[in-house]
């Protein structure tokens, strides 16, 4: 949700589902674009792992291109289910890669206020490709 103080507006986006382990169907992926290519891609489950305390399960999907051989994009994602987020994404490229991660976790219930849509605001919908209605 995005508000706009200025005209009282509140976007509110209708996010597109998520698949197996919160994958988002829809939305670009995190890091660089790939070359164009014949690409293919290679799912390999990592297993378990802590870190912070959170039990984590780890997946890497491999992309490689097959009209151009030595070009090759990984995405390693750790995944809570307990949490039901991704704790770490690290995202690599040609000449490219990119890590986020979660550092400060809090687990007390925040003030529903902050989620809140003001009164005094009109709502306008907006919708994602492959988005559910909200």
């Amino acid at each position: 949700m995005r508000l706009s103080a200025v005209d009282k507006i509140a976007y509110r986006i209708s996010t597109p589902k998520t698949g197996e382990n919160g994958f988002a169907y829809g939305i670009g992926g995190m890091g660089e674009g790939l070359p164009p290519g014949d690409w293919r891609a290679s799912t390999e489950k990592l297993g378990q792992r802590i870190i912070d305390g959170i039990e984590l399960e780890g997946q890497l999907v491999t992309q490689t291109s097959v009209d151009r051989p030595s070009p090759v994009a990984r995405y390693e994602r750790w995944y809570s289910d307990e949490l039901k987020l991704t704790w770490l994404a690290v995202s690599s490229g040609p000449g490219w890669k990119h890590t986020a991660r979660i550092h400060v976790m809090d687990r007390q219930e925040p003030d529903a206020l902050l989620f809140a849509i003001p009164r005094d605001y009109a709502i306008h919908d907006l919708k994602l490709p492959g988005a559910q209605e909200p």
